[in-house]
């Protein structure tokens, strides 16, 4: 999540012309290097953040597996109703780690595709123009 005021640097509107916050900026130089970088064969880039992130997500799934395990087996029908919630919303929890950066790289790489269909369409109108000269 970003932090407000570099929301509001990279927000536009009809009253400001585009923006980006410094550190955006160096964000997607960072991301379109790591993404020349990898399709050149490059290793990705290690983040031992990442790792930190994967570990204690596993942690707060183990604790709510155990919670549940105990919820399930009790004899109380509300904790069994809670167990039930709670396997709901565990269910629902990230299973793959995505971060800002992340999400950052797959916009990268969705501009990219989406310029390369309009050049083809573009180089494809180019030569049916020429043909029918």
């Amino acid at each position: 999540m970003q932090k407000d005021p570099i929301y509001r640097l990279n927000r536009t509107d009809k009253t400001h012309k585009k923006r980006v916050a410094k550190v955006t900026a160096l964000q997607i130089k960072e991301n379109t290097l790591e993404i020349i970088n990898e399709k050149r064969g490059g290793k990705p880039k290690q983040k031992p953040w990442e790792d930190k992130i994967k570990k204690t997500q596993g942690e707060v799934r183990e604790s709510y597996s155990e919670a549940i395990k105990i919820l399930s087996s009790s004899n109380i029908k509300e904790d069994r109703k809670l167990a039930k919630e709670l396997k709901g919303y565990l269910d629902t929890m990230a299973k793959d780690l995505v971060t800002q950066n992340h999400e950052m790289k797959q916009k990268i790489y969705d501009d990219i595709a989406a310029s390369r269909k309009n050049e083809k369409v573009s180089s494809n109108d180019l030569s049916k123009k020429d043909l029918d000269r």
